[in-house]
């Protein structure tokens, strides 16, 4: 990636259309939290959209590993498949009429699931054409022609395989096997698009299922010539798009033995409908899979994810060769932050007689950025006029996602270059930093919660999901910022837990704010003790609505069941009660430090 004005370094692109050489340039490997995923063993990558887990599995694919490894193709120590799961390629209509109705869905869902699953199989084996020779070559249109060809064949296929010549070049070989597996997938495809005729019909094609082909097709794979002997991965990206049925028909494949052969690898968006296979029973970590959730990773470790963004950011001015580190490409308001160490001067002094923390650098750091922003909200009624500039800042606000920090990132790149008027970006002003991340911030709010309300449907009371779960953002927001100008020992907070509850229209208010990023859902020691309760965490993405400090919020909430309905349902009450100090103790004090001191 070069310099050009017309090449932006934060251009978020879909992790399967970048070059390998691209993708190790970029991405930066940390597996420490996720060496499940290196491992032998079905494992489930839990992720909001945009923390990397595409660009984690595109990374495991081999003509990336080939050449991060610095190994022959041979020599990996796996071979990974991937496998998108797009939202409506295995969604028909009729389908998921046939999943209400089950007649005969089972069968065909799996046939379907595995037809698709071994297309996709093998267009990633594109991925590594180049490293294959004539004799690969030979060895694979051997394979087409035998294993291959039997498997269908006891399957109930009875077409033709598409004639391949004796010199046919390994990319025609794997077209030759595409095309069977498209004309199967075409087959009962239209089969089931018939049925919406309303007449009875009859399939009598074939049927494929994980047992008798997927996993026996993906073992022959891997003992060719030129494969790897080593565990075979299929990558399964985005299993939410799954329906029920096939999400349990999943699930019954991962309860099936063989992992240190062949091992699922799959990424949901947080989504994942059932953990139950066909037959109702339920698949159990650790015994049938391993878990990461990247989310977990990142909110508990604020550390270890400033780190993550700072290396993959410098790896991306490093590629557009400009020279500036992260924290001087994207500088801070300078005024701004000269006014706050002022305050943290005069905390420190203070300290001796007016302390309130054990070190002196302890109530610098946590009350002089809340005492600012408290200044701009008094007198001079200008809160909104703080600045969210400077990388840390920027990191904070991304919530714990790389892509929350780099589509803004890219956005701030344009703004800049247009400023420029022609000449080379070296770094972004603050005012540009600032202003799109409260546009950002707006946007999230506005445009992109507009797709709930399209979503999701009214409830009994004809007030939709949508609705109440804006009331509670709102709620919580005017809570958190109210706590921040406020006098109290702990000033930044951004997550609450209950104290009792929540009943089940208040969780599933919750989870939905979860289920589109605008919560994340963690949890917490009881405050009576005994067991745990749920802990949600505000997404800081909206830091910038509300005027609130995104950096290191450690404290949290418990509050009543009582109150969350308030908020939901009667969010003027609720702020008007929270102005005048009459919520009284349902809202209790702060519940120590939920991350520990920085």
């Amino acid at each position: 990636m070069s310099s050009d004005l017309t090449k932006n370094p934060f251009a978020v692109q879909s992790p399967e259309h970048i070059a390998a050489d691209d993708v190790i340039s970029l991405f930066v490997e940390d597996f420490a939290d996720f060496h499940q995923v290196l491992r032998t063993g079905h494992t489930f990558l839990h992720g909001a959209r945009g923390s990397g887990k595409s660009m984690i599995f595109r990374y495991l694919e081999p003509d990336c590993q080939v050449i991060a490894k610095k190994r022959a193709l041979g020599e990996l120590e796996f071979f990974s498949f991937y496998i998108p799961i797009k939202e409506t390629e295995l969604r028909l209509t009729e389908l998921l009429r046939l999943e209400k109705e089950r007649h005969g869905s089972l069968a065909l869902n799996e046939h379907l699931m595995t037809v698709s699953f071994a297309i996709k199989m093998l267009a990633s084996l594109q991925r590594i054409s180049a490293h294959a020779d004539a004799a690969a070559a030979k060895s694979f249109a051997g394979f087409v022609g035998g294993d291959f060809m039997r498997l269908l064949r006891r399957g109930g296929w009875r077409g033709e395989l598409p004639t391949i010549d004796a010199d046919a070049p390994f990319d025609r070989v794997r077209q030759a096997a595409t095309e069977v597996m498209e004309d199967l997938h075409a087959e009962v495809s239209q089969f089931i698009q018939r049925l919406s005729l309303g007449r009875n019909f009859t399939y009598e094609g074939a049927l494929l299922g994980f047992l008798d082909f997927l996993k026996p097709f993906t073992l022959a794979l891997r003992s060719l010539s030129f494969m790897p002997k080593a565990p075979t991965f299929l990558l399964i990206d985005d299993a939410d798009n799954l329906s029920e049925e096939q999400t349990r028909i999943l699930n019954t494949w991962i309860s099936s033995r063989g992992v240190a052969e062949l091992s699922l690898k799959v990424s949901t968006q947080l989504r994942y409908k059932t953990y139950r296979t066909v037959s109702g029973q339920q698949i159990e970590m650790p015994h049938d899979f391993a878990e990461v959730e990247i989310s977990n990773v990142y909110t508990s470790d604020r550390d270890r994810y400033a780190k993550r963004v700072h290396d993959i950011v410098l790896r991306r001015l490093q590629k557009a060769d400009i020279a500036a580190k992260p924290d001087e490409f994207f500088p801070p308001d300078r005024e701004q932050e000269h006014e706050i160490e002022a305050i943290a001067a005069k905390l420190k002094e203070a300290f001796p007689t007016e302390g309130r923390g054990n070190r002196a650098r302890d109530d610098a750091y946590r009350y002089a950025r809340p005492d600012f922003i408290k200044g701009l909200g008094g007198t001079r009624k200008a809160s909104s006029t703080y600045s969210y500039a400077g990388f840390s800042q920027l990191v904070h606000v991304s919530s714990g996602v790389v892509r929350y920090f780099l589509e803004p990132a890219a956005l701030m790149w344009g703004e800049q270059s247009a400023a420029n008027d022609g000449r080379p970006v070296s770094s972004i002003a603050p005012h540009i930093q600032n202003k799109i991340v409260r546009s950002e911030a707006n946007r999230f709010l506005t445009s992109e919660f507009e797709r709930i309300s399209q979503d999701e449907t009214r409830g009994a009371d004809h007030r939709d999901k949508a609705w109440k779960l804006r009331n509670l953002i709102d709620s919580l927001g005017s809570l958190f910022q109210h706590i921040l100008v406020s006098d109290d020992a702990e000033r930044r907070v951004f997550s609450v837990a209950f104290s009792n509850g929540p009943d089940d229209e208040v969780r599933a208010v919750f989870n939905l704010g979860a289920e589109y990023n605008y919560f994340h859902k963690s949890s917490i020691g009881k405050k009576e003790g005994g067991g745990r309760t749920d802990l949600y965490i505000l997404s800081r993405r909206i830091a910038p609505v509300f005027n609130l400090d995104p950096s290191s919020f450690a404290g949290y909430k418990f509050i009543t069941n009582d109150t969350a309905r308030m908020m939901i349902m009667e969010p003027k009450r609720f702020t008007n009660s929270l102005r005048s100090g009459t919520l009284g103790d349902v809202i209790d004090p702060p519940q120590g430090n939920l991350f520990g001191e920085v």
